[in-house]
């Protein structure tokens, strides 16, 4: 499965320009909306989440989850230890759709939330 996210790897990402970078977070929000659009089941979609953070993990994103109310999860960087915290941030709803963040500066620390 992390196969197919491998275009999508932490140090590839970290080293494109600004207008690739968001080009390619947009790919990767799409991809990420369609392969849970067929979820319609709460616990078979919050599993399939979970195959997708594992999947981005193990190419080298820093991802721990924020919060979590039932509808919504969000997943971002390690925010105890900034000196390696990824910038990636993801907002997984329930409703269908996913939204995907890029942290601009390492020394921040402010989680972004998607209102819905």
């Amino acid at each position: 499965m992390s196969g197919y996210y491998k275009k999508y790897k932490r140090v590839i990402l970290e080293n494109l320009e600004k207008e690739e970078l968001n080009l390619t977070l947009t790919l990767l929000e799409a991809d990420l909306t369609e392969r849970l659009e067929s979820f319609t089941n709460r616990d078979k979609y919050w599993q399939q989440v979970d195959i997708i953070i594992t999947s981005l993990k193990n190419i080298g994103h820093d991802l721990w989850s924020h919060d979590y109310d039932g509808d919504s999860h969000l997943w971002g960087w390690d925010y105890m230890r900034m000196e390696t915290a990824g910038f990636l941030q993801i907002q997984f709803n329930f409703n269908g759709t996913v939204k995907v963040f890029w942290r601009e500066d390492n020394q921040q620390s402010e989680i972004v939330y998607e209102d819905e």
